[in-house]
């Protein structure tokens, strides 16, 4: 058998030129560390990247696939180098697409509370990845207060509330503290603070526990964000991304 026989069954099948694109293609996805949990999040956020992405993938399979029936070496040897350009787009697209996801970090926030006599205890579990060098993650508790002034039927009444209620779809009763500011323009008392650092992936996994009265407090409200520290004043923390929120009732004290 000869070479150019071997060369024909070998590189010239369609198969195997559609087999070696679609490796290349998957390698610069496992090169990037694209995971099959992110794959989902990517197409449900940038359908439009993905959609020129498999466009372009399309077309270098096409053109693959077209240059084994061409008899002119010339025109094979251009639609191979097509091919080649259109997978190489793709996987350019693809280390982008990935690139644009690592920048929305999302905190995940967890919630238990502990009744005890005097104080509650309330326990987060926070837990982020996809956090740069400069970004750290600030988790803040804030409380409504159980004292006249506070009262969140009086608040989730008022005009504003219901009108706010309706356009954004945001429950006034699951997030009073962020209605109190809209509505009455009062801010809810905080009763802690953390910034933490990312480790060396860029991931959070904490769980901190925090004193709140039941008595001088009603409804619990946990922020979490990305933020970038500050070095004076120490502890500050400036938001830069996203943040996450979390409500929970406190119980009446016996």
């Amino acid at each position: 058998m000869s070479a150019d026989t071997a060369l024909g069954k070998g590189i010239g099948d369609p198969r195997n030129l559609i087999a070696f694109l679609v490796a290349g293609f998957a390698g610069v996805l496992n090169v990037i560390g694209l995971r099959s949990a992110e794959i989902g999040v990517v197409l449900r956020n940038d359908l439009v990247p993905v959609t020129v992405i498999s466009i372009f993938l399309v077309l270098a399979i096409v053109t693959a696939t077209v240059s084994v029936f061409v008899s002119s070496n010339l025109l094979t040897s251009v639609l191979l180098i097509a091919a080649i350009l259109f997978t190489s787009i793709a996987a350019y697209g693809a280390v982008m697409a990935e690139t644009n996801s690592q920048k929305d970090a999302v905190a995940e926030i967890g919630d238990d509370l502990q009744v005890t006599s005097r104080y509650d205890v309330l326990t987060i579990s926070i837990a982020a990845s996809k956090l740069s060098a400069q970004d750290w993650l600030g988790v803040s508790v804030f409380g409504v207060p159980r004292r006249h002034g506070w009262n969140i039927a009086a608040l989730c009444g008022l005009k504003a509330s219901v009108n706010q209620a309706n356009n954004t779809g945001l429950g006034c009763r699951g997030d009073p503290c962020y209605y109190f500011l809209y509505a009455e323009n009062k801010s809810c008392i905080q009763i802690s603070s953390n910034v933490i650092a990312p480790d060396a992936s860029g991931g959070v996994q904490r769980t901190l526990k925090v004193l709140v009265s039941p008595r001088s407090f009603k409804f619990a409200h946990i922020l979490a964000g990305v933020c970038m520290p500050s070095i004076k004043p120490a502890g500050q923390c400036a938001p830069t991304g996203s943040s996450t929120r979390l409500d929970i009732a406190i119980p009446s004290p016996p």
